[in-house]
């Protein structure tokens, strides 16, 4: 058998030959089988945004669905075999696929793509809007795979396209625990506190002035820090002293990043003021 003209191998359908005598005539069936296809979980700005392949399993040849006015995909004529469907949202954010099995009649199937949510809040501080400052969301010790954006000038933030499940929200030196289930609100309202300290040579025990002081949240690296845009720094004064104003509340390291060797650890408490001394090698 050839080939059809639509590239569809016609030896996917069924053929029956009838025989009788020493002539014979031959009666050719073409089964025209549908696969019909159903998306769900999926908004209705990413169901206009949609397209369904089916592919038989093993080849790379896709044929592509029509989609009616309902928003059902239809896939015609089809032959008997295991298809591979495929639904992809735009470019490939979301992807979906699904084995079925065509014997001698048309299949319905459900894509169900799992349901994303926006999740929105605020962050203030000592009562008052928090501006320009990272967010980050992520899975419980697995901060290697984080998003992270920006809060506004009123202090709101945005994460989109949200996949059910727990997640922590770090905001300054602080996290929290956050499940999402559904289109979520929070309100993180965090105090500050002050932090000052000296810097000194450790061999004069004399103030080191214009020496460079960094803080950055305990549960990070100095190094995944700097990349994540959360780290403080600032500069020792002619007489060695140096000071952070309205740090969040949380756990903190403080050091000179010349000398790693120096890392303080540095709690901060709401309304306090916390001292530090660092010393050189």
């Amino acid at each position: 058998m050839s080939p059809m003209a639509d590239g569809r191998d016609s030896t996917a359908s069924r053929v029956s030959f009838v025989v009788d005598g020493p002539t014979s005539d031959a009666e050719i069936v073409f089964q025209d089988l549908r696969i019909e296809v159903r998306a769900m979980g999926l908004t209705e700005a990413e169901l206009g945004r949609l397209s369904v392949k089916a592919a038989r399993s093993g080849s790379l040849d896709a044929w592509p669905a029509r989609v009616d006015s309902s928003g059902v995909h239809f896939i015609d004529g089809v032959g008997a075999g295991r298809w591979l469907v495929t639904g992809t949202v735009g470019a490939g954010e979301r992807r979906i696929s699904r084995e079925v099995v065509v014997v001698d009649n048309s299949v319905e199937i459900d894509l169900e793509f799992e349901r994303h949510f926006d999740l929105r809040g605020v962050v203030r501080l000592d009562g008052e809007p928090l501006a320009s400052t990272r967010v980050i969301l992520g899975e419980p010790l697995q901060w290697a795979r984080i998003r992270q954006t920006w809060t506004l000038h009123d202090g709101s933030f945005r994460f989109t396209d949200v996949e059910n499940g727990d997640y922590q929200l770090g905001v300054g030196a602080s996290l929290h625990d956050v499940s999402v289930d559904g289109s979520e609100h929070i309100v993180v309202d965090l105090g500050s506190g002050e932090v000052r300290g000296v810097v000194r040579s450790s061999e004069t025990l004399l103030p080191w002035a214009g020496a460079e002081v960094s803080m950055w949240p305990a549960l990070l690296t100095e190094s995944e820090a700097r990349q994540l845009g959360v780290r403080l720094s600032t500069f020792a004064d002619n007489a060695g002293e140096f000071a952070f104003h309205r740090v969040p509340e949380g756990s903190w390291m403080a050091a000179m990043p010349e000398y790693p060797s120096t890392q303080s650890p540095v709690s901060v408490a709401p309304g306090s003021l916390t001292a530090v001394q660092l010393q050189s090698p």
